[in-house]
């Protein structure tokens, strides 16, 4: 959670209209959006985690909507890897 900076445009700076954005990203739209909880998707991973580790107790950490608006020529996303934002193995 990022006060503030949770609900922004991911292709330009802080700031700029709603209206404007060409790239909506929502991190924890579920903490946002209650009614997003227990959706399909959540339910069909939660069933295959369970199928791959039967014995383990898993739980969703993290959640984020990233939406492009159609016709946005600056709806630009760039490649990266976000596994050095994540713990080590030794976590």
């Amino acid at each position: 959670h990022v006060p503030g900076k949770d609900f922004c445009d991911m292709s330009k700076p802080f700031g700029v209209p709603f209206e404007e954005w060409s790239i909506v990203n929502c991190m924890l739209p579920t903490k946002y959006h209650p009614e997003f909880q227990n959706n399909i998707f959540e339910r069909l991973t939660a069933n295959i985690i369970k199928q791959i580790h039967p014995n383990l107790e898993m739980a969703k950490d993290y959640d984020q909507l990233l939406n492009k608006w159609p016709g946005k020529k600056d709806a630009v996303f760039a490649w990266h890897q976000d596994m050095g934002y994540w713990p080590g193995p030794k976590a």
